[in-house]
């Protein structure tokens, strides 16, 4: 709790700082620097064809790079610091390439600070205190493909303060000391088709506003929580395997609301799902602002140790076409009041411990499945949900793509352009001058 505090502190502080901050670089003794000239500095380990630099041998130290538009090929060689240091400096870079490189033995394995469009793929990246960091404003649009991003002391992969945009896919992060990937007031990035396994924190973790982000076919496992929420809205997390963590499958935290859950496999962990968050007081009377308005849906959760589904002081969620199955028990409900089907004839969810009938053969139980005296679920189905083939999957759009913004904004145009119109229309005719007579007339 002491790094998070931390990092609120930080975006507070480097708020108020804004963007007129400078970024000083201290040179120091055995940096490499790539100049914007193109020419290399500190080493002779580095071949430039153009703007292509290859590794041709193991180096010992750091390289901050001053030049866009290029590519770092390590060609299989090893960049190894001595702890305290920045393993590729990529502040203020746009489109550069670090590729086929081993990184190992920095504070940052690869650091980006207002950088853009930058590309980290195919690299070894271990034994740093944070292997990838994106920092501050506009580390945006960079790829992470395919990196073996193992055993670093902190955070696989780190997103902070308005970190937007960013693709991470199929890499693989593993045995890193706190989370695998974790953003922080960092929205709009997709998180697909990695493996996220034996991390000693969560696998993957969105917090302080990290908003429409998508979590797409990840293979989430053996962390201690899987996919962790805390107040961040509008995510996506959709056809992932989450299994065996040992403290709960995606557990969504204080004002984590709007988000969609839907086609997971959520198997073998202590809690499939948890929904939770403090209890505030104001005049005596406790508040709670936690997890509400999120959609649940088409998901299995089976297994689970402890429970299926544990939902504390957390309201208003909608959870239907789910297959419950032979979880130790499948809903653990304090103080809540959720919505459990879609109505008839959609229905609601298949409970593996619940034998109804089906009379009308509709597909539907005959009386509704109870979880307590606040929620129950009217149309439980006879049988499991599969999916079907006409319902894709799709995460949902910004608001800049909603139809009902371009609906308003040609209303507002029309009304604009009638209005412009009308007033051509009601406007005098100009004077003009009065006709004399001339002579002879």
């Amino acid at each position: 709790m002491n790094r998070k505090l931390a990092a609120t502190v930080m975006i507070i502080l480097m708020s108020a700082l804004g963007l007129s901050l400078k970024v000083h670089r201290v040179e120091a003794s055995g940096t490499i620097y790539i100049r914007a000239d193109g020419s290399v500095e500190g080493t002779d380990k580095i071949q430039r064809e153009e703007n292509i630099y290859i590794f041709v041998d193991d180096i010992n130290g750091s390289i901050v790079v001053d030049r866009d538009n290029i590519t770092i090929d390590g060609a299989g060689y090893t960049l190894q610091g001595i702890g305290d240091e920045k393993g590729v400096d990529l502040t203020g870079r746009k489109n550069v390439t670090i590729k086929n490189t081993n990184i190992k033995n920095f504070e940052y394995g690869i650091y980006l600070w207002d950088s853009v469009r930058n590309s980290i793929i195919e690299n070894k990246i271990t034994n740093n205190g944070y292997g990838i960091y994106l920092y501050w404003f506009a580390s945006n649009y960079t790829t992470i493909s395919r990196n073996n991003i193992t055993a670093n002391r902190w955070s696989g992969i780190y997103l902070y303060s308005l970190s937007n945009y960013n693709t991470i896919i199929r890499n693989n992060i593993t045995k890193n000391g706190d989370y695998g990937i974790e953003l922080v007031s960092s929205s709009y990035n997709n998180i697909t088709e990695n493996s996220i396994k034996n991390n000693d924190g969560w696998g993957v973790s969105l917090e302080y506003y990290s908003n429409y982000n998508t979590i797409n076919g990840n293979n989430i496992a053996n962390n201690e929580r899987g996919i962790f929420l805390d107040s961040s809205r509008n995510n996506s997390i959709i056809h992932n395997n989450i299994t065996a963590n040992s403290e709960s499958g995606i557990f969504l935290f204080w004002k984590s609301n709007k988000n969609t859950i839907r086609r997971n496999y959520i198997a073998n962990n202590s809690y499939g799902l948890r929904f939770a968050g403090p209890k505030m007081w104001s005049n005596g009377v406790p508040i709670y602002e936690n997890p509400s308005l999120n959609l649940i849906q088409e998901n299995n959760i089976e297994n689970n140790r402890e429970a299926g589904l544990k939902i504390e002081n957390s309201s208003d969620n909608i959870f239907y076409h789910n297959n419950f199955l032979n979880n130790t028990i499948q809903i653990h409900s304090v103080n809540s009041t959720n919505t459990w089907d879609n109505g008839y004839p959609s229905g609601g969810n298949f409970w593996s411990d619940y034998n109804g009938t089906d009379t009308n053969n509709d597909g539907i139980e005959d009386t509704p499945y109870v979880v307590d005296e606040k929620n129950k679920d009217r149309y439980p189905l006879m049988n499991p949900w599969t999916p079907s083939e006409h319902q894709p999957v799709t995460p949902p759009a910004p608001f800049w793509m909603q139809w009902w913004l371009w609906a308003i904004l040609a209303v507002v145009i029309v009304a604009l352009a009638g209005a412009v119109y009308f007033l051509k229309k009601r406007k005098p005719p100009a004077p003009t001058a009065p006709t004399t007579a001339t002579d002879g007339t």
